[in-house]
């Protein structure tokens, strides 16, 4: 494991001109942390990079801890302690490491155009289930119908009842979804189902849409493992050859465009 979350590492640092050698000593002080973290998101990590005490060390990770949370809701660091990570203990390391991977694969399909495929994702698998019609990645799942419907197509046996589900009960949809993806699928950071149904503010735009990220990764894992974010790469083109097309309910039925792309799409899932 050390040797390929280093070769990762180095990947990720190629355009810095920086490399590491020894994961266990590199991380310790938290500047190598940092820096990762401001190439994978591009932003600026708040905190000083002066201080070469343990306890500079210590602060400089919990920045970094701290941005992650803050950034990433859908990455549960809750594991992580800065101390240990400062002192080298090889599990903290390895967690480090993880959940950077995690944060690279999310700012990766969080951007404009990635969020065109993901939510072509969900429409081409969703889009012959009553009750579901989605057209974003926020309202559209507030009734919990997408999620229980995306989980179903992967994992029917998690879903054995889908069809008794029925948009108006969202809370009651959300919360099986949800501890579903919590105890089933092993996905930490799961969403509080009233706050999402409120629309308040607790649970934003940002929030729902990590969350939707998240699941695609966890769902189309068996796929391909370690590459969702190729793996909507390819999908990209084929959304641009779709032109205007409606994927709202007209009359009882989907668009017959729905249905000739789809099949195209779906012959190209599963061939990846």
């Amino acid at each position: 494991h050390i040797l390929s979350y280093t070769h990762w590492v180095n990947q990720q640092l190629t355009g810095v001109n920086k490399q590491v050698v020894d994961l266990t000593k590199d991380l310790c002080d938290g500047r190598l942390f940092k820096l990762l973290l401001e190439v994978i998101t591009g932003s600026a990590v708040p905190g000083k990079d002066t201080g070469d005490l343990r306890i500079h060390s210590i602060s400089r990770v919990n920045s970094c801890l701290r941005f992650i949370r803050e950034n990433f809701k859908a990455i549960d660091i809750s594991g992580l302690s800065a101390e240990n990570i400062v002192d080298g203990k090889i599990n903290m390391i390895l967690g480090v490491c993880f959940k950077l991977q995690m944060a690279e694969s999310l700012t990766r399909i969080k951007g404009r155009c990635t969020d065109d495929m993901l939510l072509l994702w969900c429409r081409i698998n969703l889009h012959t289930y009553p009750n579901v019609n989605v057209s974003d990645l926020n309202k559209s799942f507030r009734d919990g119908m997408a999620f229980c419907a995306l989980i179903h197509v992967f994992h029917r046996d998690l879903m054995p009842n889908f069809s008794a589900l029925s948009p108006q009960n969202a809370v009651q949809n959300l919360r099986l979804a949800f501890d579903i993806c919590k105890s089933k699928l092993n996905m930490p950071g799961v969403l509080d189902a009233q706050q999402v149904v409120d629309n308040d503010g607790q649970v934003d735009d940002r929030d729902m849409r990590d969350f939707i990220a998240k699941l695609h990764l966890k769902l189309v894992s068996h796929r391909q493992k370690h590459y969702a974010g190729a793996y909507l790469k390819h999908l990209y083109p084929l959304y641009q050859m779709i032109p205007e097309v409606t994927f709202d309910v007209v009359d009882g039925s989907r668009h017959t465009d729905v249905q000739v792309y789809s099949k195209k799409i779906s012959a190209f899932q599963r061939d990846v």
